[in-house]
């Protein structure tokens, strides 16, 4: 996981600033900026965490 989550700033860190504003458009036509995915990402890093606890549990 800390390899991981070095790669994942790196990338981070060198994304050209002017591209933020870009949008990816789901397949449920949603639309996210570059930006709101940085920012949601370690929202949705726990959710998968949470899911691998669960079937580490069981």
């Amino acid at each position: 996981m800390k390899y991981a989550n070095i790669h994942i700033t790196n990338v981070i860190k060198n994304i050209d600033t002017s591209k933020l504003q870009n949008k990816w458009i789901s397949a449920l036509k949603d639309q996210y900026t570059l930006e709101e995915m940085i920012v949601d990402y370690p929202l949705h890093f726990k959710i998968h965490l949470d899911q691998i606890k669960e079937l580490i549990a069981k």
